[in-house]
């Protein structure tokens, strides 16, 4: 009688340990796969920091009474202009109007053709009206955009 419950004990246990290590092969199989998850997390979120995207920065503005928003980055892109200048981080912009929003006492029409452009990186859609041309034009070279 002490035989069978020594061989049951025995059975139990090996029973017991046969689940103990399928669980810790379970556990650590997981384990390895969330390892492999956060460390393509975190290539992610260097990649995303590395291009500035988590520090990106919502800028409004009041263009003669027209209200834009855009990104900091997309009034960044061309170098040496004004807008670069401006929104670099390195200067004051200037005026702000009763919403907090970047005044400028300029026409909105022509700046709205400009901000399509830079947010799609597509070429400037001119107008064919002379007179819309010519506003356009003197925007580029207010906002010191030309090429």
């Amino acid at each position: 009688m002490a035989e069978q419950k020594l061989e049951g004990v025995a059975s139990l246990t090996q029973q017991l340990l046969k689940q103990v290590e399928q669980s810790t092969k379970a556990l650590a199989e997981e384990y390895n796969s969330f390892k492999k998850e956060r460390d393509e997390f975190d290539a992610q979120m260097a990649e995303l920091a590395k291009s500035n995207k988590l520090n990106e920065k919502i800028i409004e503005l009041n263009m003669g009474g027209k209200s834009y928003i855009t990104l900091r980055s997309t009034l960044c892109k061309p170098k040496g202009s004004l807008l670069a200048a401006l929104f670099s981080g390195k200067y004051d912009p200037g005026v702000k109007d009763k919403d907090g929003k970047y005044f400028f006492d300029r026409p909105s029409q022509p700046f709205g053709l400009i901000l399509d452009a830079l947010r799609t990186d597509t070429p400037l859609q001119v107008p064919d009206d002379d007179y819309e041309r010519e506003r356009l034009i003197r925007e580029i070279k207010f906002f010191k955009l030309e090429e």
